[in-house]
């Protein structure tokens, strides 16, 4: 039998997800996918996002950030244990286009990187203007499309807000000078 899970869309009603809707698993959440939306669920709902700092997200209105548009809610007791996004399909990691052979096997043109470059400043440069500071910019989290001319953030939720500082950082890009996370 087909393993599923009953969720409540803030303000939308119930969803099944459903084992074919399953896309990975990190260390905190479960991700799924139907229909152009995406489903992070929390392993443990104590994880889940606060209601505080859903809302504070939704300063960033940029498209290419891909962050929580709906909350998800435990049907029994109606608190948070995840929210839906939009589904990014964008099939490279940006640190993939750091290298020749993927440049070349892919035909990607010496002008597509500065625009790529591009985009990444002016989708930080949003955020930040959104009062949000991102602190784990980091490879796994910048997603590039098959077509090289976008670049797409994700993981929002760990986002530092006014209310809420960013929870951790990969080491591979801490700044260690710094005493404290800022958009500097």
């Amino acid at each position: 039998s087909e393993f599923f899970m009953k969720v409540i869309l803030q303000g939308q009603g119930a969803i099944d997800l459903g084992q074919n809707d399953f896309v990975a698993q990190g260390g905190q959440a479960s991700v799924y996918v139907k229909a152009g939306t995406a489903y992070k669920v929390y392993t443990d709902p104590k994880d889940a996002i606060p209601r505080e700092k859903f809302q504070a997200l939704s300063a960033i209105q940029d498209p290419a950030v891909v962050r929580p548009q709906t909350l998800l809610l435990d049907p029994k007791t109606n608190a948070p244990i995840g929210y839906a996004m939009e589904a990014v399909t964008a099939p490279h990691s940006l640190c993939q286009l750091f290298t020749q052979p993927f440049r070349d096997r892919h035909k990607v043109d010496a002008k597509q990187i500065p625009v790529v470059a591009g985009k990444l400043r002016e989708h930080v440069l949003h955020v930040h203007q959104a009062g949000i500071v991102i602190v784990d910019l980091n490879e796994l989290n910048l997603r590039v499309p098959a077509t090289f001319d976008e670049v797409f953030l994700i993981d929002v939720d760990s986002y530092q807000t006014p209310q809420f500082p960013a929870p951790f950082i990969m080491l591979s890009v801490r700044d260690w000078s710094a005493s404290k996370f800022t958009a500097e």
